[in-house]
């Protein structure tokens, strides 16, 4: 089995979510478990950190706290084959959107971490999207029993 996490920042940032989904990377990994990371960063290379590879991603703006890429578009577009389940650490709008173009025959996990709560004139555009994008998911994760009663 193999899984493609689409994350954010790539390592060695230390931000929550990263450092989360960096060790359930190592985990996976760990157990036999073939699991990689698309994520953004300064350039686009492959790396390894912690016995997982990632696709780093030059990331062109941020917009509204959200990047945008458009080699990580292109990564997506071009290792998606090579995977049997995408992986979405959320809120992450660009690979949300790119999880609905994600073949029927795999599957699709959301790792629900955060809402968006501070763009709230963007997320009204936004949020249509978003909610395609959860009735795609084959599963959603929360990560604390406050998100899954409250959380729309």
């Amino acid at each position: 089995m193999k899984i493609l996490h689409l994350g954010k920042l790539c390592p060695s940032n230390e931000g929550g979510i990263e450092l989360f989904s960096y060790d359930l990377l190592e985990y996976l990994n760990s157990k036999g478990v073939k699991a990689d990371l698309l994520c953004f960063g300064s350039e686009t290379k492959k790396n390894s950190y912690k016995g997982f590879d990632y696709f780093s991603c030059k990331m062109n703006i941020k917009l509204n706290s959200a990047p945008i890429s458009i080699d990580y578009v292109r990564k997506f577009r071009e290792i998606i084959n090579v995977y049997d389940i995408i992986h979405v650490h959320s809120p992450n709008p660009l690979a949300e959107l790119l999880s609905l173009f994600v073949p029927k025959n795999k599957k699709v996990i959301v790792h629900w971490h955060s809402d968006i709560v501070k763009q709230k004139i963007t997320y009204q555009f936004y949020k249509p999207i978003q909610q395609a994008f959860l009735k795609r998911a084959d599963k959603i994760i929360c990560t604390s029993p406050q998100y899954l009663e409250t959380s729309k």
